[in-house]
């Protein structure tokens, strides 16, 4: 059966947001809105679902809902695969907009739930040659400047979900990173999970070192977040005794090594929050996958990087645990002692069709093998009694190859110590009792955890043990540089120059001399820094943007395709070399790169964008789908033209979104400060005085460009709502005294 898909209307339950908060939330969620007043009681709400299916599964995804699967349904069980909330209750959560069900994905800076769990995201619904359906829903961040975007794949023939991750990181600086999956599951006191590993960050698993087995939902007294911080198995997931199901998660543990299952906890506490997040008021854990051991940790990724990965998600029952999973199969192996012989339970459940597949079983010395079709709905299960609880078993396709095996051994484990690593308290006179290196990572795991002033402190403090000491100058005119304050982040980065040749400076000091006008020295500095393989990528797009802003376009190009050539997956230079060849006529060589680059990225707005400019079709319907279906979607792909010098194809994208209903105070304020750099006063003076006449409610900047245009349209007006725009985007830049 191939896999198939369709959109339908979907009636749901729903306590509904009421309306949005106003007011800025610094600290919080800003440049977010708040979404906390909803209605008293559920109202019947009508959603467009892309509902996608294969023999085995049934998959319903809901944009406006978030970036989640709604529900996974298993057809050969007749059961939902992850917790499904038939009234939907939004609480707590980032910007206090969360619901339990489904599966969700977190792309943010932080250990939160992600911004737009509550709110729409993109989508778009490939359908591949083999016959399989890919849904892939996507955002870009805005506390971080990443773009993310998660597949959604059913392959026919397989009884598994498939979620291909992508993220891209859009920001000139490197950005603070954090993605985990969120997998919510119904429990009884029958429920288990089964996470391979020994350690948690606190004590012992599954067994405390108190004796308690809290591998077991009806032991768990108290909400935890229990982190697994030894695994090295690529597998983990539940069990639940009394319902007979269960649900596995498979990826490559080095490239995904966070495993971890929350609960709220059985004591009263506990037991409070299923009615709270439901109406039906169903107990649910969660497992939850990550790119980090634990939520704890919070990384660096360089500007322009791209990451990937792959994970599988599939239901199982009638199998009694989970000893060892990969794709294709799982395998449970339970040898208990009795009189004389022991007691020995197999499982195997497969996710597709294994005819006459080998199920051999060693014991000791002894090997037993049976035939047996294996199915998604048929699994192999054996009980028996044997003198040896050495047990050994192999699965073996028709054709002799391997499915899977399991010999009981040792789960592979090491303890990762990184998990331990947080910033030591401030004090005052630390200078004095470390040294300016331990300062420096002190510094760097303050910035990692969100606390940006405590690391401009500690920066400042290794600069007092060591004047010169290069990583601190770097750092801290990094925190310059995001503030906006380029004049003290270009005398720190010369210092640091002074001691330390880095290519990481090199390309900072460029950044600089750019924003303070200095296209010169800017272009020197970046050619420094694309000698480096690290910096070749990010160093060519701006020197780059130097040229297309001087119209040279051929040049822009001849560096653009040799960047392209090293990393095919910088969007950001696929883009302007697309733009390049534009500018320069050549349509047909731009449509090639676009479209190639969006089978990569389906859902990177500036390339969109690019597609429609270059295909001059002014009703593109992606287009308005996907990047006029908000503003800051709108104001972003600006931005990219404005950076380049691109002010005619800004100014032509913004009056789209004008005429299809985006009106809104920035967006007549980038046209505005568009038309003045395009020599047109009158346009610019009518979008200055049409954006002061909206409503200022929900009115956010937060990007750092953004400062140059509302002192551009405070200087030219005087308007009072630019002045609080101004001031919310100063604060939000840490420059607290000029908000």
């Amino acid at each position: 059966m191939t896999s198939k898909w369709h959109i339908e209307k979907t009636e749901l339950q729903v306590y509904r947001i009421l309306n949005e908060d106003p007011l800025p939330k610094f600290f919080r969620y800003y440049p977010y809105v708040g979404l906390n007043n909803f209605s008293d009681k559920p109202e019947p709400v009508v959603y467009e679902t892309i509902v996608a299916e294969n023999e085995y599964l049934k998959m319903r995804v809901i944009p406006s809902l978030g970036a989640r699967v709604h529900d996974l349904y298993d057809k050969v069980n007749n059961a939902h695969v992850f917790h499904y909330n038939e009234v939907l209750r939004p609480v707590i959560g980032l910007r206090e907009a969360w619901t339990s069900n489904g599966i969700e994905f977190n792309c943010l800076d932080r250990p939160e739930h992600t911004p737009d769990n509550f709110s729409p995201v993109d989508w778009k619904v490939k359908e591949w040659e083999d016959g399989s359906i890919t849904v892939y829903i996507g955002n870009i961040i805005l506390f971080n400047n990443i773009y993310y975007l998660v597949g959604l794949t059913l392959r026919p023939g397989r009884a598994f979900l498939e979620t291909s991750i992508k993220t891209f990181n859009n920001d000139p600086l490197r950005a603070k990173y954090y993605f985990w999956t969120n997998a919510a599951v119904p429990v009884t006191e029958g429920s288990r999970v089964f996470i391979p590993g020994k350690h948690t960050v606190d004590d012992t698993f599954p067994v405390t070192r108190e004796g308690i087995d809290v591998s077991w939902y009806k032991n768990c007294m108290f909400g935890v977040d229990a982190f697994i911080i030894d695994s090295e198995e690529d597998f983990f997931g539940y069990y639940d005794y009394n319902t007979h199901y269960g649900l596995v998660q498979h990826a490559n543990h080095f490239k995904v090594p966070g495993k971890k299952r929350f609960t709220w906890g059985t004591s009263e506490y506990g037991l409070l929050w299923a009615p709270i997040l439901s109406d039906r008021g169903i107990p649910y854990i969660e497992l939850q996958s990550g790119k980090y051991r634990t939520q704890g940790i919070i990384g660096f990724v360089d500007p322009h990087s791209f990451d990937d990965w792959e994970e599988w998600w599939y239901p199982i029952a009638k199998i009694n645990g989970i000893s060892y999973a990969n794709r294709d199969a799982m395998i449970y192996v339970d040898a208990k002692p009795g009189d004389e012989a022991f007691g020995v339970m197999i499982g195997v459940y497969v996710t597709k069709d294994f005819p006459n597949a080998k199920i051999k079983i060693h014991l000791g010395e002894e090997v037993i093998e049976e035939e047996f079709n294996l199915t998604p709905g048929n699994p192999f299960v054996k009980e028996s009694r044997f003198k040896d609880k050495r047990v050994k078993v192999e699965v073996i396709d028709e054709n002799s190859n391997e499915i899977i095996a399991w010999d009981c051994r040792d789960y592979r484990t090491r303890i990762d110590e990184s998990v331990y690593r947080r910033p030591s308290e401030f004090s005052i006179d630390a200078e004095k009792q470390k040294t300016a290196e331990e300062l420096w990572i002190d510094g760097e795991l303050e910035e990692r955890m969100g606390n940006p002033l405590l690391a401009e402190l500690k920066y400042k403090q290794a600069l007092k043990v060591d004047g010169n000491f290069s990583k601190a100058l770097y750092s801290l005119a990094i925190l310059y540089y995001r503030k906006g304050k380029y004049e003290e982040a270009t005398k720190l980065l010369e210092e640091a120059l002074k001691r330390n040749l880095d290519y990481e400076v090199y390309y900072h000091l460029g950044l600089c001399h750019l924003k303070l006008g200095d296209e010169f020295n800017s272009e020197i500095e970046f050619w420094e820094a694309r000698r480096s393989a690290r910096f070749f990528s990010p160093s060519s797009y701006w020197i780059s943007i130097i040229k297309m802003r001087n119209r040279g376009y051929w040049k822009a190009e001849e560096i653009l395709r040799e960047a392209a050539a090293k990393d095919s997956m910088n969007f950001k230079c696929l883009f302007l070399l697309a733009a390049a060849l534009r500018k320069q006529g050549e349509i047909g060589e731009a449509l090639q790169v676009i479209r190639k680059a969006l089978e990569a990225f389906p859902l990177y707005y500036p390339l969109i964008s690019e597609l429609m400019l270059c295909s001059d079709r002014m009703d593109s319907i992606e287009f308005e789908r996907i990047v006029l279906a908000g503003e800051q979607k709108l104001l972003e792909v600006a931005a990219e033209y404005m950076n380049a010098g691109l002010y005619e194809d800004s100014e032509k994208i913004l009056t789209i979104g004008l005429s299809k209903g985006l009106d809104r105070p920035m967006v007549h304020y980038y046209l505005g400060f568009v038309s003045g750099r395009l020599q047109k006063a009158d346009e610019m003076m009518r979008h200055y005085q049409l954006g002061d006449s909206k409503n200022p409610d929900y009115v956010f900047p937060h990007r750092v460009g953004e400062e140059e245009m509302l002192r551009s349209i405070i200087a030219t007006t005087a308007s009072p709502k630019a002045k609080y725009y101004l001031g919310n985007l100063l604060f939000r830049l840490s420059r607290f005294d000029e908000a």
